[in-house]
């Protein structure tokens, strides 16, 4: 079409597989080599801009080997029934398309080549392939891999399929919607299956010990459906094991340490269960392992000394336990090549050892919400890019950061001191909490570099902050009552006629109110006030400065607006001063703040 990326010779009028004048897209089987033999045996079309819908005409090419579509989202419609009628067919692959309808009955009646079929919807939610599954897949003997995504079929998965002794790859990912169905018991007869993967969100009964049977099994995904009871110690027969997802059901019981054989196992998730127990040592001896997910259990006891032994690990995931213990040095700094530790919402004690923020590749170090104490180590050499130890009792000053750092969040402690200079160093980061502490001293500009959510509530943070850290939406200053904002540019001063200091344009976000009097002659006079000045700080809040004055003076007196038009400056003498000086209000708190709140703002003129 004229819309294709690329359309080279078709409809030019002669054979597409003319030499020299071949069309775009027809291939020989298996080869880029257009057209074959006999006519064509591969049409093959990936991100080409195709749209409309599929002729229901392809059992015309009656040498077809391949038929494959991928990631062309215009291409809509039912599947043509025709395409299964073409004899040679082998490889149907139709991924990243809006095609919908149903699996013809007719498949494999004629198309008994079939070795390969694969369908997957772009995402759920637009015309899918979907409702009940022919049983007639049984004819097609021949078959090694059946694969489908983001489909919707509405009935359990035929038995038929387990009569398929040739398949060797069940894909079943997000491809099941209706009632809940019990774990097909004939996925045991499947012995030469390679990978299996039923994360369909239906299944609703406990693991069948037959497993064990798929011995030369490397992936075993069955993660996000209502799978409940004991992991089955049948697992531990597979021996070519690589992965094993049975993440988001309802296992209970412990954790099998029989698994501890399976030397190539190297994915182990099952987070999100309600396991317990003790984590099995035995699992130091999976030599192999890359990343082990046990979050959001209910484990107990420590971490192994043997996990110490894994020489391959990246990823350890073990928050949201009832683990307990010390972080032993011979467990966790002697696994070099780790880059994500998360023991996030457990009960460990004790110190971080100095030794875990130096491992190389380390670059997310999770410890929060546990019970751990003392300082933290410098951590200004490390690769880490994400550090969490909210809701601890470390104590005493704030580490010092890599200048990789992304995130950081020390929140819920009782460190003291001041921010470290060197934060002001990191650029291109993300968060930087430490609410909830005992930190002092000021907030520096530069930490504009560092971070886009800022969270310094509840300290004892004092000064004059920056202006552009005042008026951020993410940032939170809360909860510091010694910290003062320039006023914002809705209470700015000016000079107004015959040198006078006034308001520029005050809106309600800002205002400054007093009792009123009149005082036009600026006379002695002896007056009570209250002063308040209100600032859009953090997500809407308001940081509220207030001061109850007590003016008693003889030599001079002070004007207050009614409105925000109105002057806004005292009198010393017949010299008019801006109303936050020191001079005028000498006995204000903060006054010193105020004046250079007020010279910050560049607009006395």
């Amino acid at each position: 079409g004229a819309g294709w990326r690329n359309n080279n010779n078709w409809l030019n009028g002669r054979d597409p597989c003319s030499p020299g004048h071949e069309w775009f897209g027809l291939y020989k089987a298996n080869a880029v080599v257009p057209c074959g033999e006999k006519g064509i045996e591969a049409i093959v079309f990936a991100e080409n801009g195709l749209k409309g819908t599929l002729p229901d005409v392809l059992d015309v090419f009656r040498e077809l080997v391949s038929f494959v579509i991928s990631d062309d989202v215009g291409v809509r419609g039912s599947l043509p029934a025709s395409l299964f009628d073409a004899p040679q067919l082998s490889f149907l692959s139709l991924t990243g398309t809006k095609l919908s309808g149903t699996i013809p009955r007719n498949i494999c009646n004629v198309t008994q080549a079939l070795v390969s079929l694969t369908i997957m919807n772009p995402i759920l939610g637009f015309g899918r392939v979907g409702g009940s599954f022919p049983s007639e897949i049984g004819k097609c003997s021949k078959l090694t891999t059946l694969a489908f995504k983001y489909t919707a079929f509405t009935s359990p998965l035929p038995s038929e399929i387990g009569e398929l002794v040739s398949l060797r790859h069940i894909i079943f990912e997000v491809a099941i919607v209706g009632d809940y169905w019990p774990f097909p018991t004939w996925i045991c007869n499947l012995v030469g299956a390679k990978s299996l993967v039923l994360s369909v969100g239906y299944l609703n009964s406990s693991l069948p010990s037959c497993l064990g049977n798929l011995r030369i099994v490397q992936e075993v995904t069955l993660y996000d459906n209502n799978l409940t009871g004991e992991l089955p110690v049948g697992i531990s027969k597979m021996s070519s094991l690589s992965t094993l997802r049975l993440n988001a059901n309802g296992f209970t019981g412990r954790l099998p340490p029989e698994y501890g054989v399976l030397r190539k196992l190297q994915f182990l998730s099952l987070s999100g269960n309600l396991l317990s127990g003790e984590l099995p040592a035995s699992y130091g001896r999976l030599s192999d392992m890359k990343e082990i997910r046990l979050s959001t259990n209910q484990f107990t006891g420590t971490v192994p000394d043997s996990w110490g032994s894994w020489t391959s690990v990246s990823k350890i995931h073990l928050d949201n336990n009832r683990l307990s213990g010390t972080l032993k040095p011979t467990v966790f700094c002697n696994v070099t090549t780790i880059v994500g530790l998360n023991l996030a919402i457990n009960s460990f004690t004790g110190t971080v050892p100095a030794c875990l923020t130096e491992l190389p590749r380390l670059r997310d170090l999770l410890l929060g919400h546990n019970d751990m104490v003392g300082t933290l180590p410098d951590m200004s050499a490390s690769a880490l890019v994400e550090v969490d130890f909210t809701a601890n009792r470390f104590s005493e000053r704030l580490p010092n950061l890599s200048l990789t750092t992304q995130m950081a969040f020390f929140g819920g402690n009782l460190f003291t001191g001041t921010i470290p200079a060197s934060y002001s160093n990191i650029r291109g980061g993300y968060s930087l909490s430490v609410a909830n502490n005992q930190l002092s001293g000021t907030i520096p500009r530069e930490l504009l570099g560092f971070a886009r959510i800022l969270d310094f509530s509840n300290n004892k943070f004092t000064g004059l902050v920056d202006d552009a850290i005042c008026n951020d939406l993410y940032f939170n200053l809360s909860g510091n009552p010694g910290l003062l904002c320039p006023l914002p540019s809705c209470c700015q001063f000016g000079q107004g006629g015959m040198g006078e200091v006034v308001f520029r344009g005050c809106s309600d976000d800002c205002k400054m109110l007093w009792a009123p009097y009149d005082d036009d002659d600026h006379s002695d006079h002896y007056g009570v006030g209250r002063w308040e000045l209100t600032l859009l700080v953090f997500g809407g809040a308001c940081l509220v400065l207030s001061c109850a004055v007590v003016l008693m003076a003889t030599a001079w007196g002070c004007s207050a607006p009614r409105e925000p038009s109105q002057l806004a400056y005292c009198s010393v003498g017949d010299r008019p001063v801006p109303r936050f000086s020191a001079e005028c209000v000498p006995n204000l708190p903060g006054a010193e703040e105020y004046a250079r709140a007020q010279q910050f703002s560049h607009n006395l003129n």
